[in-house]
C-alpha cells in the first residue's frame, strides 16, 4: 500500500508517451479556448512574430509599380515625341544659289552626315570638283588668269575697273603711260564694301594707290578676298593712254579630286567624312575687260534612310519600354498578392 509520499512523487515517462495530466491541461486550455471564442467547431491560427511587418511589402511594391508607371507614361511621349521630329524635320537647306563672276575659284565644304547627294545646275563653263575628306590643294605654280595690253582713255567721265578673286600668293602687276594727261591715278581696293565706298565717292582705304601718269604698280596678295583694280583721273578731259595689267593667281589643282562635272551634276557624298566642293569659272582670257556672272544651284538632298533608321530604332527602344513595364508589372503583381496573404492572410483549420 503506497504512502502519500509516494503518491506525491513524480512518475517518469519514457521518450513518446504523453503525460496525462498534460494532456488534461491541454484539453482544459481548448475548452477555455472554445468558451472564449463561442461555440464555434473551428478556430483560426494567426502568423506568429516572425513574419514580416504587415504594410512593409504593399508601399514597397506598390510604390515601385508606380515609379515604373509614371516613367512609362513621361517617357513614352518623348521618345515618340523625338521619332516625329527627326522624320518631320529635314536638315537640308534646300537650294542655295551661287553667283561666279568671270576666273572665280569658289570652295565650299558640307558636312554628309545627313545628306546624301548634292545636285548642281549651272552653265556648262563652269566645272564642280569634289573633293572627300580633305581641302582642294593649290597649285605650286601660279597662272595667268588675265592680261591686258589696251589702249584706254580715261578722264572725269570715263574711269576703269577690274576686278578679281585672289587668294594669297596671287600677285598684281598694273603698267600705264599716259604722256597728255596728268593726275593718272591706279588704286587697288581689297573686299567689295571698299569698292562700294570708292565708287560713291566717300573716304575710303586702299590697299595701294599710285597717282603718275606712268608708272607701275605691284602687290602680293596676303589675304583671300576680292580685288578691284581701278584706273581714274580728275582731269576734265579724257585722254588716250596704253594700260597694261597682268594678273596671277593662286589656282586650286585639281588631279586628286574624286569627281568633277559640268552643267547638271549630281555628287554621292561620303557620310563619314567631309566633302569640299570647287566651282571654277572660266577665265575672260587675254585683253578682254567685260567681266560675265555665272549662276549655278545646289541642291542637298536629305539622308532620309538616316532619319527613317533612328526613328526604327527609337521606336524599338519604346516598344521594349512598353513591355518592360507589362512584365515587371505581372511578375510583381503575383509577387504581391503572395506577400499580402502572407502578411495579412490566415488559414482556416477545422
Amino acid at each position: 500500500m503506497s504512502t502519500p509520499a509516494e503518491d506525491s512523487a513524480e512518475i517518469p515517462f519514457k521518450d513518446g508517451e504523453n503525460d496525462p495530466s498534460q494532456g488534461a491541461l491541454d484539453e482544459k486550455s481548448s475548452m477555455k479556448a472554445q468558451h472564449h471564442r463561442g461555440t464555434t467547431a473551428s478556430y483560426y491560427s494567426f502568423p506568429d512574430s516572425t513574419h514580416e511587418p504587415r504594410s512593409t511589402p504593399s508601399k514597397i511594391v506598390t510604390r515601385s509599380h508606380w515609379i515604373l508607371l509614371i516613367c512609362c507614361l513621361i517617357g513614352l511621349p518623348i521618345i515618340v515625341g523625338l521619332s516625329y521630329l527627326l522624320s518631320t524635320i529635314s536638315p537640308a537647306q534646300g537650294e542655295l544659289p551661287v553667283f561666279l563672276y568671270s576666273d572665280d575659284q569658289l570652295v565650299g565644304s558640307l558636312d554628309g552626315q545627313w545628306l546624301t547627294h548634292l545636285d548642281t545646275t549651272g552653265n556648262d563653263s563652269v566645272v564642280a570638283y569634289q573633293f572627300v575628306g580633305s581641302v582642294p590643294p593649290f597649285a605650286s605654280t601660279l597662272k595667268a588668269i588675265n592680261f591686258l595690253d589696251v589702249s584706254l582713255r580715261v578722264g572725269s567721265s570715263k574711269n576703269e575697273s577690274f576686278q578679281y578673286l585672289l587668294y594669297s600668293g596671287s600677285t598684281i602687276n598694273a603698267v600705264w603711260n599716259y604722256p597728255l594727261l596728268s593726275g593718272i591715278t591706279v588704286t587697288l581696293l581689297r573686299g567689295v564694301p571698299e569698292f562700294e565706298t570708292f565708287m560713291n565717292g566717300d573716304s575710303y582705304i586702299p590697299e595701294m594707290e599710285t597717282t603718275s601718269n606712268q608708272d607701275e604698280l605691284y602687290y602680293t596678295v596676303n589675304n583671300d578676298d576680292y580685288y578691284f583694280v581701278v584706273i581714274w583721273s580728275t582731269a576734265l578731259l579724257t585722254s588716250p593712254g596704253t594700260f597694261n595689267l597682268l594678273v596671277q593667281s593662286a589656282v586650286f589643282d585639281t588631279d586628286n579630286a574624286t569627281s568633277f562635272c559640268s552643267g547638271n551634276c549630281s555628287f554621292t557624298l561620303d557620310h563619314q567624312k567631309t566633302n569640299y566642293f570647287l566651282l571654277v569659272a572660266p577665265s575672260r582670257g587675254a585683253n578682254v575687260q567685260e567681266v560675265d556672272m555665272y549662276e549655278v544651284m545646289m541642291t542637298e538632298t536629305p539622308f532620309t534612310a538616316k532619319i527613317v533608321g533612328i526613328s526604327v530604332v527609337l521606336a524599338f527602344f519604346a516598344i521594349k519600354l512598353i513591355f518592360l513595364a507589362i512584365w515587371y508589372c505581372s511578375m510583381h503583381s503575383s509577387k504581391l498578392r503572395e506577400m499580402k496573404a502572407k502578411a495579412f492572410g490566415y488559414h482556416q483549420t477545422a
